[in-house]
């Protein structure tokens, strides 16, 4: 049996929560389809001024959607599990 390998500090290998090969595949597509929905709402309704704070504002909105999507996710197939007892 072979021991997995841990990491120097241990903390890393300690905050990794396992999920299930269902909802790993289901975050993929919810946070695809939401980076997706975001970049098209971005692009067109972006601002004509190029400035780097705009930019870094556009930026934190597609990746806060993407990872918003994949905690909805993860939060139906808890409620899924749930239901299912």
């Amino acid at each position: 049996m072979r021991r997995k390998k841990k990491s120097k500090r241990g903390i890393i290998d300690e905050d990794i929560p396992e999920v299930s090969e269902n909802e790993a595949r289901r975050q993929v597509i919810y946070g695809g389809i939401c980076f997706v929905v975001s970049l098209v709402l971005v692009l067109v309704f972006r601002p004509g001024t190029e400035h780097l704070l705009e930019m870094i504002i556009l930026i934190g909105f597609v990746a806060s959607s993407t990872f918003g999507g994949m905690k909805l996710a993860s939060w139906i197939e808890s409620k899924n599990y749930n239901l299912k007892g």
